[in-house]
């Protein structure tokens, strides 16, 4: 039903694309590793039907490129940008999410008009090929599997059967395709994506900026979708593998300017990226406490990604109003937007704690990230019977708001250390808050 080329990097993605897209929508499946490949094809580009890619290919800024190719004429092919959430137009959409395989083939299917009555009306032969690098993300055979050898399709593996050796063996002797039987195709595929969708959430693989851009499209899911207690147990741990990532992320970073470079291309999100940069800065200052230790950097970080989340659909509405301090004082704000503000730490206390497999104390934690026990306003004078924890979430997103003032005009901006630390020391004068602040000195900048 026609030909797509895939603009994509990343081998799992990929392969998740392709195996959805050539199966659901029977198209030709092609796939592209760089930008400078692409641009190289010249008119043959436009042989396709759809070109699907993500928002930061291979380095570069691929919104803009694309859409100066529609402008020059160069590019006549419908484009999807995924992980990009800017109005569409006549010749470019955008998905914010790099996940959601239903939404990206809905969007394919109708921009090559393909209808579920086409779809019905296929003559699909006896027997269907699939990719034979997909065995491997079957680990043992689903059902009967075929190889085709003219002029028969035989059998070379049962259901249940082991498959991974003799997989590698037929792709060491130059085979492409296994075959199943066409009834069977649609399960098939939904198994393969289960598991490649598995293999993707364990992200061990990826680079620390692909890794920023699927927190941030889960980020931003979670808000639009989380509205109650009792909302879908996907999106719950979505959320958990999320914070999951924050983590891995924070460990790969090399330092704070690094992990904040990496939003240089992605939508201004002040709650993500001083969320991201909290989490950084705190997980530097538990590690160096005589008392912290690796379970309360995962608390912590488990706590960062939930502590706002009221104030995500306030933040969207204000873009400008770029931290608490803002907010606070904003005449723009509506009557119940301030009772949100005011409430947010408690709202999500009561949030989390209804959550399962929620580690014990962070709804107190969160309560408690404003100075007040009981997530009702903001403290004026900090209080010392707070969690340590909870200080440490204070000193982090103060030196955080810090770092930001600081950078946000010029990423190139040196920044004073010693004068950070000594700016937090003017504002938290007790004992108990300066032992917090004390490792900041060896934080890498």
């Amino acid at each position: 039903m026609g030909k797509i080329l895939l603009l994509l990097e990343n081998g799992l993605l990929a392969q998740l694309y392709k195996t959805n897209l050539s199966v659901y929508l029977e198209s030709q499946v092609d796939l592209c590793s760089s930008f400078s490949q692409f641009l190289g094809m010249n008119k043959l580009m436009n042989d396709y039907s759809l070109i699907v890619t993500h928002k930061n290919f291979d380095g570069i800024n691929v919104v803009s490129e694309i859409l100066n190719l529609q402008n020059e004429k160069r590019l006549l092919v419908p484009s999807i940008i995924v992980g990009e959430s800017n109005n569409q137009n006549e010749n470019v959409h955008f998905l914010p999410e790099y996940l959601n395989i239903q939404q990206l083939l809905g969007l394919s299917a109708k921009i090559m008009n393909i209808t579920a009555q086409m779809m019905a009306s296929l003559n699909v032969p006896d027997y269907y090929p699939i990719d034979i690098e997909f065995i491997y993300y079957l680990k043992k055979a689903p059902t009967s599997l075929y190889l085709y050898v003219e002029p028969d399709y035989v059998m070379f593996a049962t259901k249940d059967s082991l498959v991974e050796e003799v997989a590698q063996e037929l792709k060491e002797e130059g085979v492409e395709k296994f075959y199943i039987k066409a009834n069977e195709r649609l399960e098939i595929v939904g198994l393969i994506t289960r598991s490649l969708m598995d293999e993707l959430s364990k992200t061990t693989y990826l680079n620390p900026v692909f890794k920023t851009e699927i927190i941030t499209n889960g980020f931003d899911h979670f808000m639009n979708n989380y509205v109650s207690k009792e909302a879908s147990q996907s999106i719950v741990k979505l959320a958990s593998d999320c914070s999951k990532m924050m983590n891995e992320v924070v460990n790969e970073s090399p330092d704070l300017q690094s992990l904040f470079l990496m939003f240089k291309n992605n939508k201004d999100n002040f709650l993500y990226i001083h969320t991201m940069l909290s989490s950084y800065v705190a997980s530097h200052i538990l590690r160096n406490l005589p008392w912290g230790n690796e379970s309360h950097v995962d608390k912590i970080i488990y706590v960062l990604f939930f502590h706002d989340i009221y104030l995500a659909p306030i933040y969207n509405k204000y873009p400008h109003l770029q931290n608490e301090e803002l907010l606070k004082n904003s005449m723009e704000l509506t009557r119940q937007e301030k009772h949100t503000l005011n409430n947010h730490a408690r709202f999500a206390a009561e949030l989390v704690a209804g959550l399962k497999k929620t580690p014990i104390g962070c709804d107190q934690l969160i309560r408690q990230h404003h100075g007040v026990n009981t997530g009702i306003g903001f403290a004026i004078e900090l209080k010392e019977d707070l969690s340590p924890l909870a200080k440490v979430i204070i000193i982090s997103e103060n030196f955080v708001e810090y770092f930001l003032s600081k950078r946000g005009k010029n990423v190139n901006q040196p920044f004073d250390l010693a004068e950070a630390v000594q700016s937090l020391n003017e504002k938290f004068t007790t004992n108990s808050y300066r032992k917090i602040i004390e490792p900041l000195i060896t934080l890498n900048i």
